[in-house]
């Protein structure tokens, strides 16, 4: 690739980049790397209390970050053939739960008290964050931390104290969702 093709390349995608920021009001950070190629995106603010941009060398939780590798390890197994989207994500996860041997429950049925409508959400429906899934509380995430210094918060754990009311009939709406992607890991799991 010429170097005039790369430059246009960087700013076709600088351009894609701060566009989709703006448009769903969120913040990008994106790089690509190989073969010689070094290319660093982002766009969005960094911290909404001073409004200040976010920038290739602002820190962001990692929690947030790995939604990228998770979607990233999903499409990898739809590639090979050994995951589709369309299928009901419990499919995937109830073989993952049943296979450990310390957690009190085996399904999702189960840890969303009998409520049927988790079994209709998909695996892209929680990639895409359709999955009509309530986002966590802060407040009660930072309480749990103080109260339990030196303990880890667990997936499950994290799967089974979440508000398992749903915010919208799957598919139905979006909605981001981190508790849809730690079920997205029990997928890959």
């Amino acid at each position: 690739m010429s170097p005039a093709a790369i430059n246009q390349l960087n700013q076709n995608l600088l351009n894609l980049v701060r566009s989709q920021s703006l448009a769903y009001n969120t913040t990008i950070v994106a790089a690509v790397y190989g073969d010689g190629v070094e290319v660093e995106y982002a766009a969005g603010v960094n911290d909404r209390h001073t409004n200040s941009p976010i920038t290739v060398h602002s820190r962001i939780p990692s929690g947030s970050v790995t939604k990228a590798w998770t979607s990233l390890g999903l499409m990898r197994f739809v590639e090979s053939g050994d995951l589709d989207l369309d299928t009901p994500a419990y499919l995937y996860i109830d073989k993952w739960l049943e296979a450990q041997d310390d957690l009190p429950y085996s399904t999702l049925l189960e840890l969303w008290q009998g409520n049927t409508v988790i079994n209709t959400v998909t695996v892209g429906q929680i990639m895409s964050m359709r999955g009509g899934f309530q986002e966590y509380s802060d407040d009660y995430m930072l309480k749990w931390t103080i109260e339990h210094p030196s303990e880890d918060y667990s997936p499950y754990k994290y799967i089974e104290d979440l508000n398992k009311t749903f915010v919208f009939p799957p598919g139905d709406g979006g909605q981001y969702s981190s508790d849809g992607y730690v079920l997205a890991g029990m997928v890959l799991a």
